[in-house]
């Protein structure tokens, strides 16, 4: 299959291995991003030594498939004896091996199923980096894992390899122009973004779209019928990444049902105590990328900070599929998606489901308004009051070192934008409340065309396209 996007995380890689000298990589990022085809690919043609730790296996075994894996690689025997009661045996095999004449790549992937999420065989890496293959200048040692909790708080951050690892890349999902190339140019632009907001930008999501089928087409064979392969994700993903997982799809139900909550207000609703050091959850979430925790624009104050759930294929899950599970475990060829639940239900999601798309392409946004180079800060902006009269919610608000503030309102309508989305944020830049001598510029975005009307009445300084999205984050 075609390799798409990743040039960013390539040429690092490909400056690492040019380097006269060691260096350490760790890769981390969730599962299914496509850490591994990254690797691949990099490496490719390369001289190359492949580690891989088995999903399943206790200590012994994970052992025992690392040292087949070294014996038919590198065509050296085995000592007599050897071990499996730890690592220190293992990497002996491998440092006798380190007699390159040109630079070479050791990877290891999926590490942390590899170690069995062992701190000390962490530490016991650290030995052998620190006093034996460090020196070598042509090696190239990597790091690959999907259980964003360890690699980060354990193998990134931990004290033992302090000030070793020479980069760290965390891989996130492809980005909305980026996915169009992976889905391919005949794909129109409105069926990619349906696409990338039911499931984001995970390349092994994105493999399962089959190009002959339109979005609706390829949402209803994935999702809503029986055995389908979004059907039983959920799941999975919490299964695959958190040991101890009856806590976090509470969590995330609870932030699906009320965004935009604070710790407090997230232990409140599950009933828990606020001193049970529960925090460790919402950080593992925002690792894992479910969740996104942030501040509203202009505050600092740590207790303001609040959560949000992040993951496009959870919203989909949570609002459409989960309701409705009993219907879709029976049905073996019915269109359920739009013929049983309707198209205003879908035209509703999708309207909110665009805003989170344009909150996670901000850096394009800024691009297009070609004030990149000018935010000083951006974000959602509300106050308090969110039930009162004087209540206020923007999703997107750039706030610039030139005194302009930029009002983004965000519309996925059926329709064409008309001209009575201007009362709308006259209410909000009424209420909002700038500093002396910053101008207000009302912004807005939408994925369909406006009204002739709302065109000839020129109140929004900008209005951005869905299309737009594509040609600037190629520039």
């Amino acid at each position: 299959m075609a390799f798409f996007g990743r040039q960013h995380e390539l040429k690092s890689l490909h400056e690492d291995f040019l380097k006269n000298q060691s260096s350490l990589v760790v890769i981390h990022g969730r599962r299914r991003v496509g850490k591994t085809r990254l690797l691949k690919e990099f490496s490719h043609l390369k001289p190359l030594l492949w580690f891989e730790g088995l999903e399943k296996g206790g200590p012994r075994e994970q052992l025992l498939h690392f040292l087949v894996q070294f014996k038919d690689q590198t065509k050296i025997p085995l000592p007599a004896g050897l071990s499996l009661d730890g690592w220190r045996q293992a990497f002996d095999c491998l440092t006798d091996a380190l007699t390159f004449q040109k630079k070479t790549i050791i990877v290891f992937d999926e590490f942390p199923w590899m170690i069995n999420q062992d701190e000390k065989a962490v530490a016991l890496f650290k030995y052998y980096w620190d006093n034996k293959w460090s020196q070598h200048k042509n090696l190239m040692m990597v790091l690959c894992g999907s259980i964003n909790t360890f690699m980060v708080k354990k193998v990134v951050r931990s004290s033992a390899l302090y000030g070793r690892i020479h980069r760290e890349i965390c891989l996130e999902p492809l980005s909305l122009a980026e996915t169009k190339e992976f889905l391919g140019p005949k794909r129109p632009v409105h069926d990619v973004a349906e696409l990338f907001m039911t499931f984001g930008g995970v390349p092994k999501y994105l493999e399962e779209i089959r190009a002959k089928e339109s979005s609706i087409q390829n949402i209803n064979r994935l999702c809503f019928l029986k055995d389908a392969f979004f059907v039983q994700e959920f799941d999975r993903l919490f299964k695959e990444e958190f040991k101890e997982k009856s806590l976090y799809p509470k969590i995330v139900r609870t932030l699906m049902a009320t965004p935009g909550l604070t710790y407090s207000e997230i232990i409140a609703k599950l009933n828990l105590s606020e001193g049970g050091g529960y925090q460790i959850y919402l950080d593992n979430l925002c690792l894992a990328g479910f969740i996104q925790s942030f501040k509203p624009l202009g505050r600092t104050q740590t207790q303001l900070i609040r959560y949000r759930l992040y993951d496009e294929y959870l919203h989909f899950y949570f609002g459409l599929m989960q309701p409705h599970l009993n219907l879709i475990n029976t049905n073996i060829g019915q269109n359920l998606f739009l013929n049983v639940l309707g198209k205003p239900r879908w035209s509703a999601w999708s309207g909110l489901s665009f805003e989170r798309l344009c909150l996670r392409e901000t850096m394009t946004i800024q691009k297009i308004l070609k004030i990149d180079q000018l935010v000083k800060n951006y974000g959602s902006y509300f106050n308090r009051q969110t039930t009162g009269k004087n209540g206020l919610q923007i999703d997107l608000v750039f706030e610039r070192h030139d005194n302009v503030i930029n009002i983004c309102e965000i519309k996925n309508t059926r329709r064409p934008v008309g001209t009575d989305v201007i009362q709308q944020v006259e209410k909000k830049t009424a209420i909002f409340k700038s500093k002396k001598r910053q101008v207000i510029q009302p912004i807005l975005i939408t994925a369909t065309e406006p009204s002739p009307a709302l065109v000839e009445a020129r109140y929004f300084h900008h209005i951005i396209l869905l299309k737009d999205f594509f040609w600037a984050a190629n520039r």
